[in-house]
């Protein structure tokens, strides 16, 4: 059986085709509010109901693995130190204290600490990446419009 070695994974390319089906067939369905599922247990067949929100999960995660992406999940409500933070926007820790002293980043004080929530940070990164692709695109329209050959 061959190993995919992009990613430095030992996802197979068994596992990577398997799961690039179930996200073609999960895509199709994607629309619910509520999704039932039979499943083959130890007991027999089983019949669960799953969440929308559930669902999209699992159908990202077999986004990401059918590319031999590993992924983690992780609560959006899990408190994170700064330098946690930092090495999610890949910034220095003092320029994050900056940052968070701006209110730029909502955080909160545990004893003389500073514990900031993911999904603030992930909120921060996003609205910072919009941006900076905003501008990347401005600067590529001018280029065209002088005729720079880009």
């Amino acid at each position: 059986m061959r190993k995919n070695t992009e990613n430095n994974s030992s996802t197979t390319y068994v596992e990577i085709e398997a799961a690039r089906q179930s996200s073609e067939v999960l895509s199709d369905c994607a629309h619910k509010e509520m999704y039932n599922f039979t499943l083959e247990t130890k007991h027999g067949k089983q019949n669960i109901q799953v969440p929308k929100d559930a669902f999209n999960i699992f159908l990202q995660s077999m986004k990401q693995l059918s590319k031999g992406k590993k992924i983690n999940i992780i609560s959006s409500e899990k408190e994170i130190t700064t330098q946690e933070a930092a090495d999610i926007l890949n910034v220095s820790r003092p320029y994050l204290i900056s940052i968070l002293e701006k209110n730029n980043i909502p955080f909160h004080k545990t004893g003389n600490r500073r514990k900031i929530f993911l999904k603030d940070v992930i909120s921060y990164k996003n609205k910072i990446d919009a941006k900076r692709s905003k501008i990347l695109d401005e600067l590529a329209n001018e280029a065209q419009d002088l005729d720079m050959g880009y």
